[in-house]
């Protein structure tokens, strides 16, 4: 089963102000979509409607496959 993570997040590099925050995670890409136009117009988003990101994740399943790095790895 795949899950949808609704995320916002932005960075203005000039004064280093920077907003990051997980919204909601849903049961379908539809439902995450809807949710994004609905925030979009929230008071703390409405400046930074482009900022929101949905990723796909597979539930109970890792999603950083690749393990950790020993200092054997890195000579």
């Amino acid at each position: 089963m795949n899950v949808y993570e609704l995320s916002f997040w932005y960075q203005e590099e000039e004064n280093d102000e920077e907003d990051e925050v997980t919204i909601a995670v849903y049961s379908s890409l539809e439902l995450a979509e809807e949710a994004r136009e609905k925030f979009k117009k929230h008071p703390r988003f409405i400046t930074h409607e482009h900022e929101f990101y949905i990723d796909e994740y597979k539930l109970n399943e890792p999603e950083w496959k690749e393990g950790f790095i020993t200092d054997e790895d890195l000579y």
